[in-house]
């Protein structure tokens, strides 16, 4: 009875952890598969511990059993005989554990639907139990017990799982409940009856385990209300992550109906914009969006409607963001042959369109929305460009931080990186010699663009920090996204009003005009300069995008002192764009060590911080290592019968049986078959002793360093047995 309460503690703690992860995955996908296979191998672990005194037999034999039953469940349409593995049913098992993987990196949770997730949950669960089991049942150490159940609330705690407060309130209980039955009654027994009227102590004892269960528990309370939030609110010297933070800490992914790494790693690119009128040199860039928020992984271009969204009524109606003069223009017609989005694709200059009806346009995001099409069909429409007058000398002479900007276009994200990425801006403006806004912009992209700097790729590394930019500028890897996203964050960091626009290149010129691939899929920066409106920057390096755009050279004459060295061609890009970043010096790398917090203070907290954990470390070791001592040294001192009882303990796990009714002399007797000659001869004495103290006619006392000797000649006696 005693064995099924304690396997029945162990297995309701399993249950009440493995529901953490209740808002992650379903509750039906796994709870009744994991109720069967629980009672099941609980019945097995009961029967076998009352049978045998071996600790990982039972442990072994409910393992095999609980793998039969999983198997035989989950494999039960292919396998021949339902519990036994065949070839058919290994190869269906591994093909639903990939599923289940491949499922949870693209579902949102919780998950519903994937027999393998719920399997996996199962199979987790299963070895958590079978290991708490074998800890707290088989070496009767029901403390550690909770340290292969931790494993099951990592899923929770590493992705940021909510987990309710009656679910933690169960978890605790059901840990308590394997603390409580695993105390053993037997030695409470012994105790009551050594301390009775009988006995030496004339008066009945309390055991010991409800009292440190208590203790336990108000020192939890304690740490958990009073100590970890006071903790919570210390400085932190050194910016670390927690894996939730990371797992929300995405690529710079934009949530479009158009996404560009998608398009860019397609095998076969599929033709999807064609147009006529113009060549691709004079039509340029057109974007589908412009985006303003990003909150250090992610682009939003989620914005509420707003009274400015104009509709599309005349084909003269000059459609920019801010008044300017019209030019005579310059027809265009394209032709997008699967419509994926409800924005129209614009040239990023003053145009007039010819749209179909029910189109509006945005003058604040510079979008021309349109009602979405049916999958599949194709749309015409007619665009006529007003060139402005984009000269640099003209741009140098604006000044963006002059004008009282949108709070949303200066905009960094919180994410502890901001002053990094602001010095690393002013550096490279610096080393430019950037006098003008204008100037600025220029330096950031073509620092940016600098092939032995960045390389671009449409392969990207995992996330190391919650700020996808400073990532990208430490593993200097990426695509248009990281590139233009990292001048946007740049350029903010100067002050100057900026966003993201997201399109196509221009593509490749035919006969009549151009067409435009799935691989052209782009992305590039806007600063709006007074006067002038927005300007886009191409900080994508070359071999993606071709030339910079006129007005934005890569090399600017008038700010080169040495002007022979600026007139010669630039080198063509590297066909191993690696090959470049590799021989980049390291010492010359701008932010080499840039994650390590600078500055004399940072340094001396960071010193003092070690310095604590140092002491801390020394003091818990310094603590462990008196307990110990003073233990051993107190072994005696505290009487016989507290030593008796530790011996009695050491004995019942070496195999030795001890009961209520065991007499000292009976279990001397006993103790020969798993003692050596000199702890057999320390445990007679020691019984002898025992019995005198307790039923002698004269009150006698043990001297303390006798009773000690005793005890540790006994356990060292027992070391060989095991």
């Amino acid at each position: 009875m005693i064995g099924l309460a304690r396997t029945a503690a162990v297995a309701a703690l399993i249950l009440t952890s493995t529901a953490t992860m209740s808002s992650l995955v379903a509750v039906s996908l796994w709870a009744p598969e994991l109720v069967i296979v629980l009672v099941l191998v609980s019945a097995v672990l009961v029967a076998l511990r009352s049978r045998t005194r071996r600790v990982l037999v039972p442990t072994l034999a409910a393992l095999v059993l609980g793998t039969a039953v999983v198997h035989g469940w989950y494999s039960r349409q292919v396998a021949a005989v339902p519990g036994v593995p065949d070839a058919d049913s290994i190869a269906y098992l591994d093909r639903l554990v990939r599923e289940a993987i491949a499922h949870t990196q693209v579902v949102l949770p919780p998950i519903t639907d994937q027999e393998g997730v719920g399997m996996l949950v199962v199979a987790g669960a299963l070895l958590a139990f079978l290991l708490a089991e074998l800890v707290a049942v088989g070496c009767r150490a029901p403390v550690w017990s909770m340290v292969p159940v931790l494993a099951l609330w990592c899923v929770p705690v590493l992705l940021d799982a909510r987990v309710g407060p009656v679910l933690l309130a169960a978890n605790g209980a059901a840990f308590l409940a394997v603390l409580a039955t695993s105390a053993a009654p037997q030695r409470a027994a012994r105790a009551t009856r050594a301390d009775g009227p009988g006995g030496s102590g004339g008066r009945r004892r309390v055991p010991a385990w409800p009292i440190a269960t208590g203790a336990s528990l108000a020192v939890s309370l304690v740490l958990a209300l009073v100590v970890a939030p006071s903790m919570a609110a210390l400085p932190n010297p050194v910016r670390i992550h927690t894996p939730a933070e990371l797992g929300q800490a995405q690529f710079t992914r934009l949530e479009l109906g158009l996404d560009l790494r998608d398009d860019l790693l397609r095998r076969s690119e599929e033709e999807v914009i064609t147009y006529t009128g113009m060549s691709p040199q004079e039509l340029g860039p057109l974007h589908a969006y412009t985006m303003t928020e990003f909150d250090g992984s992610t682009w939003d271009r989620r914005r509420e409607a707003t009274d400015e969204v104009l509709p599309v009524e005349d084909e003269r109606q000059l459609l920019w963001p801010e008044p300017v003069s019209r030019t005579s223009g310059e027809s265009v017609t394209i032709t997008v042959g699967d419509l994926r989005q409800d924005r129209l694709l614009l040239p990023g200059e003053p145009r007039t369109v010819s749209a179909p009806d029910g189109t509006s346009y945005d003058p604040g995001a510079d979008e021309l929305q349109v009602d979405r099409a049916e999958p599949g069909s194709s749309l015409t429409y007619e665009v006529t460009l007003h060139r402005r007058d984009l000269d640099p000398q003209l741009l140098r002479r604006s000044d963006p931080r002059a004008e009282q900007a949108e709070p949303e276009l200066l905009e960094l994200p919180g994410t502890g990186y901001a002053e990094d990425i602001g010095d690393l801006a002013r550096e490279i403006v610096e080393d430019a010699g950037a006098e003008t806004a204008y100037e600025e912009a220029l330096a950031l992209q073509n620092y940016l663009r600098d092939p032995a700097e960045f390389t671009y790729t449409e392969s990207v590394t995992g996330v190391r920090t919650t700020d996808a930019v400073w990532d990208f500028l430490n593993d200097r890897r990426g695509y248009c996204v990281q590139f233009a996203t990292t001048m946007v964050m740049l350029a903010r960091s100067l002050d100057l009003p900026s966003r993201i626009a997201i399109g196509y290149l221009p593509g490749s010129g035919t006969d009549d005009g151009g067409a435009i691939g799935s691989h052209s899929a782009h992305a590039w920066p806007q600063i709006h300069f007074p006067g002038s409106g927005w300007v886009r920057f191409e900080p994508t390096p070359s071999q993606q995008t071709g030339t910079a755009p006129e007005w934005a050279p890569e090399q600017d004459e008038e700010q080169t002192e040495e002007p022979a060295e600026a007139q010669e061609p630039s080198a063509p890009p590297a066909e191993d764009p690696e090959e470049p970043a590799e021989e980049t010096p390291e010492e010359d790398d701008p932010q080499a060590g840039a994650e390590t917090p600078s500055g004399g203070a940072r340094s001396a907290d960071l010193q003092q911080w070690w310095a604590l954990a140092a002491a801390l470390v020394l003091s818990l070791g310094a603590a462990v290592a008196s307990l110990w001592l003073g233990r051993r040294a107190a072994l005696g001192r505290a009487g016989i019968e507290p030593a008796w009882r530790r011996t009695l303990v050491r004995l019942e796990r070496a195999g030795v049986e001890v009961t209520a009714q065991s007499t000292p002399r009976a279990i001397a007797h006993a103790g020969h078959g798993v003692l050596d000659p000199a702890g057999a001869r320390a445990l007679e004495e020691f019984a002898r002793a025992v019995e005198a103290e307790r039923y002698g006619r004269e009150q006698t006392q043990t001297p303390s360093e006798q009773i000690t000797g005793w005890v540790r000649t006994i356990g060292a006696g027992l070391t060989p047995t095991r």
